[in-house]
This record gives C-alpha cells, structure tokens and sequence, in this order.
C-alpha cells in the first residue's frame, strides 16, 4: 500500500505530487522509526499514541507544504512522537517515494527504469589503498602529509578541495603542484575536488584546472568524464568517485549538482562508490561552519549507498552508519563506531581537513553526539594527517580498512567498511 491508494492523493511523474501527497510523504517518512524508508515505514506505538490528541489534521495537511514543515502543531507532535524535531525534507521525501514508485513498476502505472541503484559487480581486483585529504596549503605540514602518503604506499590521493590557499598569488597553483609532483611524482593519479580558497585561480592557462588537466593526460590509470573538479565522474581500479563543487560554486555554475551526482551514482556498478565535495552541512562537522550544501546531496549518496568525502572545516570526523543524514540516525543494524556499512539507504561521511593548513577547535558535541564515531580536533591535540582507505581489504572484494594517521605516524582512528552495494 502506497499513498496514492488513498483517495485524493496522486502522483505525476513529471511535475510530482499534489499538495496533500507532499505532505503526507513527508509526515509519514519523519514518523518512521529508523528513519529508512528503503526497507518500509515502521510507525511506532508512541507516534500512534501522540496522533490520538491531535485535533482535526485536515487543514494543515492541505496547507502549502512550506507552512506545513514549519507548523508547530506538526513539529511538536513529530518530536513527541519520535523524539525528533526534524522533518524530512519535501524534496528528499518525493524523491524516495518516485524511487518507490519505480520499484513498483507497472502496479501504479509507471515503468521501472534501468538506472536504479544495483547490486554492483565492478571492483578491485586486490587491495587498493586511497588517501583522502583536504585544506592543504603548500608549507611544511602540507609537505609532510604528501610524504605521510607516499610512505603508507597509497595508490591514489582524493583531494576534497581547498588546495594551494594564497589567493593573494597567482603562482599558488603553480607552487601547490610543485609539492604534489616532487613529493608523491608526476604520474601519481589525483583526484579533486575544488574548494572555496580555489576558485580564484580555478580557470586560465595557469590555473589550477588547466594545471591538473594536463599533469593527468600521462595518467591513464584514473579514467575522468565531465568539468574537471566539478561535475566529474572519475573510475580509478574499479573504484568509483562523484566529485562536485556542490556548495562552491554560485549561480549557473553552482545549479544542477544533485541531478549530477544522482545520475553518476545510479550509472555505477562499483561495490565502492564515494561522493567528494568540500563544504558541509553544520551537522556534518564539528566546528562553526554553516551549512551549505542542502541535505539532498548527502541524502542521494546514503541512499546509493555512497561514502562521502569532504573537507573545509579544519579538524577530522566520521560518523558512524547512517540510515538517514538529515535526523543524524544511526542505523539500528549497524550500531558500532568501528564497524560501518555502506550499501542502498545506509552510509557514513567523514571530514578530512587537516592537509596542512592549519588545525581548528571543536565547536559542536563537546559533550559528545552518538552520531560521530571519532573526532580529531585541536581540543584533542590534533596535527595534521591523512584519511587511508584500503579496498578489497584481507582478500574481500567486499571489505575496507580505514586508518586516519597524523604526520607523527600516530593512529588516530581505525575502522572496518564492508558493502552491501
């Protein structure tokens, strides 16, 4: 049983539901209780309870789905039902229910596409180790952590943006790819994302897109399609990654990425995929930056079963499973902060900030927030470091290993990823 089995309700697949629909959709997933809609909506004995001191809720289910959202009455009776003021997005509600929708197939009059997360098949065929990092800067911290790098013997470095940071300098990208190639080599593959401190020396013939363009044409082990460090889809052994300047970038450059990385994602069929942006959303780090990349980008790759990658706050975090971004719930199936999942409706997002630059404060869940699984601050003495990933971990196709190392080679954070993609 759907929505759309009760009467006044109703879906078109191209503008979408009704008034009524999107809010029914977006009561119904906030109530649910793991907040997964992916495996069905489960409404506790305590929601059921709360609903029977509600007054008549037609009126407000027929209100705009703004003033719905925004309702104290609906707020209040979510968080007693729940425990969680936070309502689910409209967007991300209808987006799941057309995925629904699609599943169904012809039982509601819609024909299943081919692009629908699968079962992946495509992999490693040995263990490959990544180093994910960002906020770099080109001083001796950040030259040590290329060394801490090459050293570990990782394959391939994932940048999540915020490079050479003198945007007072017009040779900071020529000075940046300097440390890259003296230290890790010229045909060591990269992958990147850009970050706010780069776009003023993102375009030109010395800018750094030209720049890493043409240090990858001798680099034909990571294969690359779409705007460099943008809109780019990028394959490396089997490995994929949806890189994006989600955030970054502003006006028509900045519109679009959510379709992006839906499509890039749902065209994989990597048992590991990882989604690489820079900026964040404030729940998603744990020092004073704001959100600004909307929950819809998080919400596509937790739902396709996607690591995600960032950087911009100065410092290191990883969550534990996730079944949904929004609400910050921590998967019931997967409860341990060393033993993660990632497969369709359930994954895990990290900042890895410390290239470099410099090292920030902890700001948020000073007295602790069951969502994190580690943090790596200035308040717990951080230095810089890198994020190692190794795929295909103790011969399985199917497992990873993560350490965070700092440059003084100290294990900082370790944990074990098995997929279900």
């Amino acid at each position: 049983m759907t929505v759309l089995d009760l009467e006044g309700y109703f879906w078109d697949t191209d503008i979408g539901a009704n008034t009524e629909t999107s809010n029914v959709l977006v009561l119904l997933q906030s109530l649910d209780m793991d907040r997964d809609p992916s495996n069905g909506i489960e409404i506790s004995e305590q929601a059921r309870a709360a609903a029977q001191s509600l007054n008549d809720f037609s009126a407000l289910i027929s209100s705009p789905p703004i003033d719905f959202a925004s309702s104290s009455i609906v707020i209040d009776f979510v968080a007693e039902a729940t425990g969680s003021e936070v309502l689910i997005e409209a967007s991300l509600a209808q987006a799941h229910f057309s995925r629904t929708l699609e599943e169904l197939g012809d039982d509601y009059g819609h024909i299943p596409t081919t692009t629908e997360p699968s079962t992946g098949t495509g992999g490693p065929d040995g263990p490959v180790t990544v180093a994910f990092i960002a906020d770099q800067g080109i001083d001796a911290e950040a030259r040590e952590v290329l060394r801490l790098i090459k050293e570990r013997g990782a394959e391939l470095v994932v940048i999540a943006g915020d490079l050479g940071y003198n945007e007072e300098d017009p040779s900071s990208p020529q000075d940046w790819l300097y440390n890259l190639n003296s230290i890790l080599g010229r045909n060591f593959p990269a992958i990147i994302a850009i970050g706010n401190h780069d776009t003023k020396f993102w375009s030109g013939s010395s800018g750094y897109a030209a720049l890493i363009a043409e240090r990858n044409r001798s680099i034909s082990s990571v294969q690359c399609s779409g705007t460099m460090g943008t809109k780019e889809m990028c394959s490396y052994r089997g490995l994929d990654f949806v890189v994006s300047g989600i955030g970054t970038l502003y006006g028509s450059a900045g519109s679009g990425h959510e379709s992006f990385i839906s499509d890039s994602l749902r065209s994989s069929d990597a048992i590991w995929k990882t989604c690489v942006w820079h900026k964040n959303q404030k729940q998603m780090q744990v020092g004073n930056k704001s959100s600004e990349i909307g929950w819809e980008a998080y919400e596509l790759c937790r739902e396709n079963g996607a690591i995600i990658a960032t950087g911009h706050e100065h410092s290191y975090s990883r969550t534990k499973t996730l079944s949904h971004m929004q609400s910050l719930q921590v998967s019931n199936a997967y409860p341990s902060g060393s033993s993660l999942r990632v497969e369709p409706g359930k994954s895990f997002a990290f900042v890895s900030g410390l290239g470099g630059f410099n090292v920030r404060a902890q700001q948020r869940c000073l007295s602790g927030c069951n969502e994190w699984a580690s943090i790596y601050t200035s308040n717990q003495g951080a230095v810089s470091g890198a994020l190692f990933i190794t795929f295909h971990a103790d011969n399985d196709p199917r497992k990873a290993k993560g350490e965070f190392v700092d440059i003084y080679r100290g294990i900082v954070d370790s944990f074990v990823v098995t997929s279900g993609n």
